[in-house]
């Protein structure tokens, strides 16, 4: 999951920055100069599907080499099933905490909240840049 925000939020950075202009005839794109070819988008949901089916997500059924695509596909199902309860039993207890509190110490929350997702936005910059500095284009 967390790859898969980091790459939404790489998109919508490349995508801000307008460094992309489509060429719509050929079905290609320019980026920076290269010329990218578009994936057709039914080819992009095969590649999805098949990448849920490839991939168990989590321990220690990811490390079973004996499973079959049916039982890795039914596997991450469930798991995605609970991940869905998880996180609306969170949202719920988080609702219930936040009828407790005062203005005051919601927003002392906010301002807790606000500064560890700045932090965490200047490590991922950090990362990039190091990782930009390994691989020149």
């Amino acid at each position: 999951m967390k790859s898969s925000l980091w790459m939404a939020s790489a998109l919508v950075g490349v995508l801000a920055l307008g460094g992309v202009v489509r060429a719509e005839e050929g079905g290609e794109e320019k980026m920076a100069g290269k010329v990218v070819v578009k994936e057709d988008q039914a080819d992009k949901a095969e590649k999805k599907a098949e990448k849920k089916i490839k991939n168990v997500g989590f321990l220690p059924y990811r490390e079973l080499a004996s499973l079959t695509d049916e039982q890795k596909a039914q596997i991450n199902d469930i798991h995605q099933k609970y991940l869905a309860e998880r996180k609306k039993l969170e949202e719920a207890e988080k609702a219930e905490i936040s009828a407790l509190l005062t203005d005051e110490q919601k927003a002392e929350i906010r301002q807790m909240e606000e500064k560890k997702s700045s932090e965490r936005k200047n490590k991922d910059g950090e990362k990039k840049e190091k990782k930009s500095e390994k691989n020149p284009e």
